[in-house]
């Protein structure tokens, strides 16, 4: 089974399980949006809502616009490590907009009398997310990839569970790395999606989106060692399955598992989690600063269809501030240049 179809379907499942529970205008909206959207939106979309309705604990009919913003003030706090934070402004507009979306589909089918959310969506926050944005550098990133290959872990039972598996983490750290793409993209990668005599690897990104990335020689190299060490764990295990990436079950790692295996090297290498998605977004600034800082290169590099997306990702080298105080500095008259020329 294709990687895509295979997670659309544990998807719908955990879709269909969280639907049970819910009021059945929740499902009436999840089939009219399903069509269109794909399934990773989708279950957002009715995550969020399960969490709005099991807070407000009312009829949907009697909602009104101070629920939603009682609600919306609830989740703008929250707290990590014995310390409050503040939620980002993004995660605020995406639950206005899910929000927006189910009631403006409950109004216009007359199941509701207004939409209570039409305010607050003409009046959603603006601004930045004041977020302290970094990228790792090449020495953090091949510190991962050199804790991967030893097992340089602090718990012993850990250390052992990863010789195991250290072919296959190194793999996905490093194709993660060399391409930045998404996790998703990455737990749904076939064995027919490569091609070594083309030197070509193919996924299926978000929008059903195709793309070709090259293979160089590493890459080759971790992928064929990682190949060879999957073959025994299947054999062994008398399981088949189409995945490149397995757990160890002999089945597909979940997003979710990839996420832990990003977090636990970095966590073991750096001293701090780091998320596929920062995987990412470092791939993106490393593009972008070794190509001049051409934005538009590091655009095509991560399949951004709007170089305004990959701007958002960016932790450049080139600070504008610092560019423009060193400019100032070099060609503005110091003040023993104005009195030589007085």
């Amino acid at each position: 089974m294709k990687g895509r179809l295979e997670n659309e379907l544990k998807n719908n499942e955990k879709i269909k399980k969280i639907l049970i529970t819910m009021p059945k205008e929740v499902e009436m909206f999840y089939n009219s949006v399903r069509i269109g959207l794909e399934s990773t939106t989708c279950l957002e979309y009715v995550r969020k809502i399960k969490r709005f309705l099991e807070y407000v604990n009312k009829d949907i009919k009697n909602i009104t616009k101070i629920d939603i913003e009682n609600y919306l003030n609830n989740i703008m706090y929250y707290e990590k490590d014995e310390e409050i934070k503040k939620i980002s402004f993004s995660y605020i507009k995406t639950n206005i907009i899910i929000l927006n979306k189910f009631f403006s589909y409950l109004h216009n089918n007359n199941i509701i009398q207004s939409n209570p959310v039409v305010d607050i969506n003409n009046n959603k926050p603006r601004g930045n997310d004041d977020v302290n944005r970094y990228s790792l550098s090449l020495d953090e990133l091949n510190s991962m990839l050199e804790c991967a290959v030893k097992g340089d872990l602090s718990n012993r039972i850990s250390r052992s569970k990863q010789e195991n598996w250290k072919e296959r983490d190194y793999a996905i750290l490093y194709t993660f790395m060399s391409t930045g793409m998404r996790r998703t993209a990455l737990s749904e990668i076939n064995i027919d999606d490569i091609s070594f005599e083309y030197k070509n690897l193919k996924i299926i990104d978000k929008r059903g989106k195709s793309f070709d990335y090259p293979i160089t020689d590493e890459v080759e190299i971790c992928l064929k060692d990682w190949l060879d060490k999957r073959e025994k764990i299947l054999s062994q295990k008398n399981k088949k399955t189409d995945a490149l990436f397995i757990s160890n079950r002999g089945t597909r790692l979940s997003g979710k598992e990839i996420y832990n295996i990003v977090k636990k090297y970095s966590e073991a290498s750096l001293g701090r989690s780091v998320s596929p998605h920062k995987l990412r977004s470092s791939y993106i600034t490393l593009v972008y600063n070794s190509t001049g800082y051409d934005l538009e290169a590091a655009s095509k590099a991560v399949g951004h269809a709007n170089v305004r997306t990959t701007s958002l990702y960016i932790n450049s080298q080139k600070d504008p501030r610092k560019v423009a105080s060193n400019y100032f500095s070099h060609n503005l008259l110091s003040k023993e240049g104005v009195t030589k020329n007085s």
